[in-house]
């Protein structure tokens, strides 16, 4: 999913920009949403933080895999 896709679901630039202190300009600026803001990004736009970062936090598994 692209980032700018998963910023404007948790509400655009500047409201996901005043969740975590960061200037609406700095989050237009993302390439790939930061680690550290994956999970309040992500409870916002209704994804998982795999979906947001699955480089850094692994793929998604589906429940019967983790069964």
């Amino acid at each position: 999913m692209d980032t700018k896709d998963i910023i404007r679901m948790a509400g655009g630039p500047l409201k996901v920009g005043q969740a975590v202190h960061r200037h609406h300009s700095t989050v237009c600026g993302w390439r790939k949403i930061p680690p550290c803001h994956a999970l309040t990004i992500a409870q916002m736009a209704g994804v998982s933080v795999h979906v947001i970062r699955p480089d850094v936090f692994g793929p998604e598994q589906n429940r019967e895999q983790a069964a």
